[in-house]
């Protein structure tokens, strides 16, 4: 969502007039689920998807059209009998129109985009309304709800559950989490962190790498991270404090360096401790761990061997099954 509201943030500013196709629900098979989007320009689509195909494409082409009439619309599809698609399903989709000469809009993108950066947990409020131009508003705990005047007592139950359409204050709403506010801190920058970065990035993860050695943890070799930073895992907290929100990560260049970081953040307690190495390893570190009075309860809370048991041999397929793991993570997470 980030770069989906810096793109719309920089067609607004130039006076340009956008529509967000968004995917309000789906049932049966259908390419992708609630809470897909698609940004379209005068000269079509922009960024996001809703799942390509013919769907993607019938969309685009409404998009381009609701955009020269300046009106938003609620679509449902059927995807054999109107689209010809051999998936099956169904899907409600909501065009959005949003008017370059509206300032609150730029607003809206401002704080999204600012609220993203600084890690917050967010969430998107769509009022579904035919015609008319947008209503959109934020929701985050720091700064309550923007750009919408909703109560907060019905609200507050929406916050928490997955993409959705609700009934509030007599009209309907789509209610979407759409940045969660969980770290990966990724201790160790060698090649599993070089091809990890890139891959968690795209996902919509703030990574922050953490290293020992200087040539591991330079902004240049990690262009893609939020943070990169050189320092002793003798104490981790004298560089990056660990949130009760956040993922770690651990895959440094020797058992000793792992277990410090791995006890270290057992100590923090996050959300998600993985750490990288063999069955061997892992038995030998833990048994490290018990002889400091960790509890096998403790212990058995940490993925090790991350990722999820594709296996993964090569830095990238490695990447691959951590990422698999950490959506996995986060997608319980955000649910509950």
């Amino acid at each position: 969502m980030q770069e989906l509201f810096e793109i719309l943030h920089n067609l607004l500013v130039s006076g340009q007039d956008a529509l967000l196709v968004s995917i309000l629900a789906e049932s049966g098979s259908a390419p992708r689920g609630a809470g897909a989007h698609m940004l379209v320009g005068a000269n079509g689509r922009l960024c996001g998807s809703i799942g390509g195909g013919n769907m993607e494409h019938q969309s685009e082409k409404l998009a381009k059209d609701l955009l020269q009439q300046r009106r938003s619309l609620l679509q449902e599809y059927h995807l054999s009998h109107d689209l010809g698609m051999i998936c099956g399903g169904e899907a409600t989709v909501f065009y959005q129109f949003i008017a370059a000469e509206n300032t609150d809009m730029r607003a809206l993108t401002d704080s999204a985009l600012r609220l993203i950066k600084a890690d917050k947990d967010l969430w998107l409020i769509i009022r579904l309304k035919e015609g008319a131009e947008w209503q959109m508003g934020l929701y985050s705990r720091e700064e309550g709800l923007q750009f919408l005047s909703l109560d907060m007592e019905v609200l507050q139950p929406c916050l928490k559950c997955e993409p959705k359409s609700y009934r509030l204050d007599g009209a309907d709403y789509f209610v979407e989490r759409i940045h969660y506010a969980a770290r990966v801190l990724i201790f160790g920058g060698g090649h599993v962190a070089q091809a990890l970065v890139p891959l968690l990035a795209k996902l919509g993860f703030s990574c922050w790498v953490m290293d020992d050695r200087p040539q591991f943890a330079t902004a240049g070799l990690f262009p893609e991270a939020r943070r990169a930073i050189c320092g002793s895992y003798e104490d981790i907290a004298e560089h990056i404090e660990i949130r009760p929100s956040d993922f770690v990560v651990v895959m440094t260049h020797g058992h000793s360096a792992d277990y410090l970081v791995q006890k270290q953040a057992m100590q923090a307690s996050p959300a998600y401790i993985g750490v990288i190495g063999s069955k061997n390893k892992v038995n030998t570190i833990s048994e490290w761990l018990t002889a400091e009075g960790f509890t096998p309860t403790e212990i058995t809370r940490v993925h090790a061997p991350i990722g999820l048991p594709i296996g993964a041999k090569t830095p990238a397929e490695i990447a691959v099954s951590i990422a698999g793991q950490l959506i996995q993570v986060r997608a319980d997470l955000t649910n509950q």
